[in-house]
């Protein structure tokens, strides 16, 4: 999940993006991203770690 929202992060629109995340997909969103603490490994391995954090919570709000 974390390698996918750093492609979209990169390479997307956050505005469209946002317009087009369904309710259920915000719900997913929000329940992986209480699975995965900021300090996560998965993280870790994206070039902007805290932004990519962010575009996801972003998403699922």
């Amino acid at each position: 999940m974390v390698a996918l929202a750093e492609i979209a992060f990169m390479s997307s629109s956050l505005r469209a993006m946002r317009r087009d995340v369904r309710p259920d997909d915000r719900r997913v969103l929000r329940r992986a991203l209480g699975r995965l603490p900021v300090d996560h490994r998965a993280f870790a391995g994206a070039r902007e770690p805290a932004a990519v954090r962010r575009f996801l919570e972003v998403l699922s709000a």
